[in-house]
């Protein structure tokens, strides 16, 4: 059991830094990129990590360190604390499961602000530009000459 936790514990710190970094460097050589200026994936990652860390190193070194006292010592006194740690980690381990769906409650929802945000930004750009347009516009672009071989009046007037 220790075992496939260590393993576990060392792929995912490799995992994580390693994501870390390659973002990290994706930010250095685009540094003008607004969205790899924003550290959400990297506070998504290392969340994940710590939240991880925080919840099961307790209980895995309790584990080791109660395995030992129970079988080299018969003192109450030592083995009595160890399992009742054990079983206040074992609860901790748990918690994991709430402390990864909050974390990404609350990244879903800084990402949803985020995009509201920026959805109203490229709106208002657009309605911008589309108005800039209409102000530029000279009442006369709005007329077509008629080409040579069409038939009807010399002059047309497009839309309104």
């Amino acid at each position: 059991m220790e075992t496939v936790f260590t393993i576990s514990t060392v792929a995912m710190v490799f995992f994580s830094v390693r994501v870390m970094q390659i973002l990290s460097d994706m930010r250095r050589r685009n540094p003008l990129d607004e969205k790899l200026r924003n550290n959400k994936s990297v506070k998504i990652v290392l969340s994940n990590l710590v939240a991880f860390l925080l919840c099961f190193i307790p209980y895995h070194v309790a584990a080791v360190v109660y395995f030992l006292a129970k079988n080299f010592t018969e003192d109450r006194g030592i083995i009595d604390p160890l399992r009742d740690f054990v079983h206040i980690s074992t609860c901790l381990g748990t918690v994991n499961c709430l402390t990864d769906g909050v974390c990404y409650y609350l990244i879903l929802k800084e990402n949803l602000l985020t995009a509201s945000q920026e959805r109203r930004r490229m709106s208002t750009r657009g309605n911008t530009v589309a108005r800039l347009r209409e102000i530029n516009q000279h009442p006369m672009d709005n007329i077509k000459v008629k080409e040579p071989g069409e038939t009807g009046s010399d002059t047309q007037v497009n839309g309104d």
